[in-house]
């Protein structure tokens, strides 16, 4: 890379999404349902097997849609005095759903208190 187009600083990296949050969560609703309507039965046996299965989808099955359903991103750098936008697109002939490894929440790695008197507000 030449001294012209060497970034100088990155600035931000904004996610792009395969779908919405809201198609996401219909996708998952259906998906549930399949799941759990493999089981039939009208009994309270098979309507405890299906409450069952439907929190094995919950636990196993079902992915964050923030995380797993980044398909690219749009890096922001500057270079000298250009703002510039750089597009990385996953390699795939089909941008679908059903991540081969989902990203989980594990929980909070970072929390710093700020007081009032720290800030420049």
């Amino acid at each position: 890379m030449n001294e012209r187009n060497r970034p100088i600083r990155d600035l931000l990296d904004i996610p792009i999404y395969r779908c919405t949050r809201g198609r996401h969560a219909d996708e998952m609703d259906v998906a549930k349902g399949r799941f759990a309507s493999a089981f039939r039965g009208t009994d309270a046996f098979a309507d405890r097997k299906r409450k069952e299965l439907r929190d094995f989808f919950d636990r196993a099955k079902w992915y964050p849609w923030r995380y797993n359903e980044i398909v690219g991103y749009i890096r922001l750098v500057t270079r000298r005095s250009e703002l510039v936008g750089e597009w990385f697109l996953r390699d795939a002939k089909r941008l679908t759903g059903r991540p081969t490894a989902r990203f989980l929440y594990k929980g909070e790695t970072l929390f710093m208190y700020v007081r009032p008197e720290w800030t420049n507000a």
